[in-house]
This record gives structure tokens, sequence and C-alpha cells, in this order.
């Protein structure tokens, strides 16, 4: 933990301020950067000459300046001065990433997994072999999870493939000494469009694949469940028109996820889950097609309608094999069914960006927000205190 006193605490939040100016404008010059953070000449001088020296800031002449005399410098945040470990963790895998905060790949690892295994050692020993490959600062650990977490207490809650439940992952990887975020990867998609996308305010993402998961976002901040596993929610609320009762694994009958669940379409058709999804597609089962479009409709309206959501992301395999027509049979149901009042923009396949890429717009959005709270996860600061 570094301690700061006021006086750190002060300068902290100055550098703060001109990362953030410099990172919503690219290329932006001093004079500039001073009218914004209403910051002096001579202190963001100071300022901008230790971010410089950290490598955290790189400044540039500026091109095709209009007028005479020497050009103007530019200022733009160097994201490869930020090393991240990003993992992705499914049902059968982890990916090990050591990146950059550009996305930029420095090193790959990745591991099968199946419940026979040891998952908790294998995921200490794919970071600490990433951390071998660091030339620099590693700023901390980014985690997406298939499953029902707990991002709070960074625990894995019930991932049912593998046979975790309640573990205190935080705990496990708190001899690393590095900050640790533990996201499902839903909310981490849900993250990446708040952060990219201007419009809408309010909107849903949802994950349609070996479970049903969704994150909402309303008036741009991402909602949480006490637990905050909001993710997993949506999978379990209950089909209302099945035409045959199925149980869950949850104790539940009817739920979502029942029915579209790999475990569930694995055994109705004998086929592997994305073998299913083919077959589903090529109309091998336009029944069961049917089924999907109707027990998923009346859920996502009345969705929409309580929270006033105007616009619902979709992704996953079930997206990715049955195509743009199944988003367009599904917003043909729902469309009709929301009130003028809500501006409902449809549905549109989202956006799925590299984990790394997912995971780095996470940490720089939380680093810069959150400095002082990340100061106390860390035993070196990465400014210059005291």
């Amino acid at each position: 933990m570094v301690r700061t006193t006021s006086q750190d605490k002060m300068k902290i939040k100055n550098y703060t301020k001109i990362l953030e100016v410099v990172i919503a404008n690219p290329g932006i010059n001093r004079k500039k950067v001073s009218l914004l953070t209403k910051l002096s000449n001579q202190t963001l001088s100071n300022l901008v000459k230790d971010l410089s020296d950290f490598g955290y800031v790189l400044e540039f002449p500026l091109e095709d300046t209009p007028g005479y005399g020497r050009k103007p410098i530019g200022l733009k945040v160097n994201y490869k001065a930020f090393l991240i470990i990003s993992l992705e963790f499914t049902y059968n895998s982890l990916g090990v990433y050591l990146n950059t905060c550009d996305g930029e790949v420095l090193h790959y690892d990745t591991y099968l997994l199946d419940k026979s295994l040891d998952v908790i050692t294998i995921i200490k020993e794919g970071v600490e072999n990433a951390l071998k490959y660091a030339k620099g600062r590693v700023f901390g650990i980014i985690m997406s999870v298939e499953g029902i977490i707990d991002e709070e207490n960074r625990k894995l809650t019930h991932i049912k493939a593998l046979n975790l439940q309640d573990v205190d992952l935080g705990k496990e990887l708190s001899y690393l000494k590095l900050p640790f975020f533990l996201l499902n990867d839903t909310n981490l998609i849900c993250n990446h469009v708040n952060l990219t996308n201007p419009k809408p305010h309010n909107f849903m993402v949802v994950k349609l694949d070996t479970g049903i998961g969704c994150s909402i976002a309303l008036d741009r901040h991402i909602q949480k469940t006490s637990a905050n596993n909001m993710p997993g929610k949506l999978g379990h609320l209950k089909v209302t028109n099945a035409d045959e009762d199925v149980l869950c694994w949850c104790g539940g009958k009817n739920c979502l996820s029942a029915f579209f669940s790999r475990d569930f379409m694995e055994a109705k058709f004998n086929l592997p889950y994305e073998d299913a999804l083919k077959l589903i597609r090529d109309g091998g089962a336009s029944d069961f097609y049917g089924k999907i479009i109707s027990y998923l409709s009346p859920v996502l309206a009345n969705i929409t309608i309580l929270l006033g959501i105007e616009k619902i992301y979709a992704f996953g395999r079930m997206v990715d094999i049955l195509g743009t027509t199944f988003i367009q049979d599904l917003e043909s149901h729902i469309a009709p069914e929301i009130p003028g009042w809500i501006n409902f923009m449809g549905i549109e396949e989202s956006p799925i960006p590299s984990i790394p890429e997912q995971c780095s717009n996470y940490f720089m959005d939380y680093f810069l927000k959150n400095i002082l709270t990340y100061l106390e996860t860390v035993e070196e600061t990465p400014f210059k205190v005291g």
C-alpha cells in the first residue's frame, strides 16, 4: 500500500486531470490542456515533464500549424507504457495475455480446462508465466469469466462445467501483490459498449451462448446486483409459454437457460452444441428455431419496457451461427410490443473486440477514475510523490 500525504494526493489528482484531457483529445497542445485543467503553465509544465519521464505521455511537434514560429508541441498518452495481464476464462479454456493498454499482445498462452484438473493452479501458473515476459511495470490483472461470479468480492460463485463454487480467487492470487479485477464476460462487453458509444444511454447486452446472460446500463451506469451477478439472472427468468416442462440446474423449472443451454441442446439433438446450432440454422429443426424466438422475445420485450431500454446488443455463438436473420426475426417479434414513449432502436450484434482491448479499456477507465483507491492496492506508486 502506497502512503500518500495530502500534497501527494493533490499532485496525483492533477496527473489524473492531465491524462483524462489528453486521452479525450489526442494531440492537444499544452495551452489547451492548461485551459481545460485550470492548472497554471508552470505547474502544468512540471507535471507533464514528470508524465513524460514516466513514459505515460508522449510529446511531438504538431504538423501543418498555420502561422510562423516554432511549431507547438502536441501531447498523447503512451498506452504502451501501461502493461496488464488479461485473462479469458471459459468453461473449457484459459487464455492468458500480457498486453499493453492499446491492445498490443506481447505474449500469449492458452490452457485447456476440464473438471478433472486443478484449475486454480493453472490460473496461477499462467499469470506467473506471463509476468516473466514483462519488461516493465505490470499495472494489474483483469479477468473475463464465463459463468456466475461475485465481482465485488472477486469470487467464482458457480462455474458448473468446472465444478468450481465459491472460490475466493482474489485471495488465491493475493501473493502476486497486483491489483486484480474479476468481471463477468457480459459485463466486460457492456463496459466496452458504454465507453465507446455516446448513445444510447439505456441499453442491454445479451449473451446467447452455452448459457444466457445479460448486462444492463441505465443512464450509462452498468447495473449490478448485491453479489454482482446480474449477467446470470436473465437465463433464470421463466418461460411462460413453454410446451414442455424442463428442469434447470438451479432447481427451478422452465428457465430460459434450461431450454437453450449447451447441455440441453446437446442432449436434445445428440450433437455438439455448435453442430446443433448449425442444424437449426440450415432448417433441420425449424420448430426449435421458432421456440427460440417465441420464448426469448417476450422476456426481452418485458425488460425493455420495464427499464426503458433503447437498444439491445446481442453476442455469443447462437448469434454468430444463426446469423443476421436470427437478429431480424427476434427484433420483428419484440419491436411491436414496445410502446411509443420508448425510443427503441432495435437489436444489433454487439461489437466484440479482443479480450486485451476489452480489458485495456476497463483498466484505463478504472485507473483514471479511482487512482487513489488503486494506490491503496499497490506497494509502489506509478507516480512521483513526496
